[in-house]
């Protein structure tokens, strides 16, 4: 390797290393009164829970959610809006950003929040049958559902797209600050061998966020991305006392906002936005974070060169029980 490559993959290591956000310090500036915010999924579960925090912090917020009823209800006690939208739908997808902007005081986007999401089919846990079936059955047999993929990933990446293309006034030379949170989990770092699917989107929302976190850089969009633990929701509620059982700590939703009010309020989550024209390194400290909410607290997850991609993190929280226990990729677990 030459000097100036080495040199400059040293200045990359110590800008991520820079960059780690530390949530052991209390963050009290709090600023979100007249930002204008769009949640998908935002009638129920972590998109509920945040909506009514954008909206206690005087934001102006659209809802947007499949469960039109929900969403109302949310709506009228929230003295928000809603809109209804199919996210796996393109087309739904345009027409909800078009609403969104003509409910809003002016027609663009501050603050865009994917958390639209459900939980993964257990059919794609393979279970042995005769190949009878197969022959017999050859024009009657199906996959499993994709639902999960096309609503958590498709229609997050979907969502990014089209809001940072015509929603948040990036084609403007200046722009006030503008975030986009991305809704992951931690399933996306570990797995769920029964949860094929779900485990899947996860992790390829993981890997939408490292490409978005580079893409709207130049745009001056802070993207960052939450991956909470297991969370007592609509979607978990039937999970959550064979986890408890088993010992596993279930995060409390009001850590969860803690973190998305950080990402959202803290512009120096990734320092200076860098804006078209700008290009020292310094610009990109604090940019793309992933954040882990587990039991034991938030953690910057290191998802870099310097984190080795998580892996540091990921390794001392598991050994430590916080993340759940190790297993093996080669041993089949007793």
């Amino acid at each position: 390797m030459s000097k100036s490559a080495a040199d400059r993959f040293q200045r990359i290591l110590d800008s991520d290393r820079q960059g780690r956000a530390d949530f052991d310090k209390e963050f009290s500036t709090i600023d979100l009164a007249g930002k204008r915010v769009l949640i998908t999924g935002g009638a129920s579960g972590i998109g509920a829970a945040a909506a009514r925090m954008f909206a206690t912090h005087g934001a102006h917020v659209i809802i947007a959610d499949r469960d039109a009823q929900a969403g109302e209800a949310l709506a009228a006690e929230t003295k928000q809006h809603f809109v209804q939208v199919d996210v796996t739908s393109g087309t739904s997808q345009v027409a909800m950003f078009a609403a969104a902007l003509k409910m809003l005081p002016s027609p663009e986007l501050d603050i865009i929040v994917t958390s639209a999401g459900v939980g993964g089919s257990t059919a794609w846990k393979v279970q042995p049958s005769s190949v009878d079936e197969l022959l017999q059955n050859t024009h009657n047999l199906s996959p499993p559902t994709t639902k999960c993929l096309d609503v958590g990933l498709i229609g997050c990446m979907n969502t990014i797209h089209l809001g940072s293309k015509y929603a948040m006034g990036l084609d403007k030379p200046e722009h006030d600050d503008k975030a986009i949170i991305m809704l992951g989990s931690l399933a996306g770092y570990t797995g769920f061998p029964d949860l094929l699917e779900y485990t899947t989107a996860k992790w390829a929302v993981r890997g939408a966020f490292r490409c978005f976190r580079a893409s709207l850089l130049g745009l001056g969009v802070r993207t960052n991305l939450l991956a909470p633990s297991f969370v007592e929701t609509p979607m978990t509620a039937h999970l959550i006392e064979p986890l408890k059982s088993r010992g596993v700590k279930i995060v409390e939703m009001e850590m969860v906002l803690k973190a998305m009010l950080r990402m959202a309020a803290d512009t120096n989550m990734s320092g200076k936005s860098r804006c078209p024209g700008h290009n020292s390194l310094t610009d990109v400290i604090r940019t793309g974070r992933a954040i882990a909410v587990t039991g034991d607290g938030i953690i910057d997850i290191c998802d870099d060169a310097h984190g080795l991609d998580a892996g540091q993190v990921m390794y001392d929280t598991r050994k430590a029980g916080i993340t759940g226990p190790l297993a093996s990729a080669t041993l089949k677990q007793p």
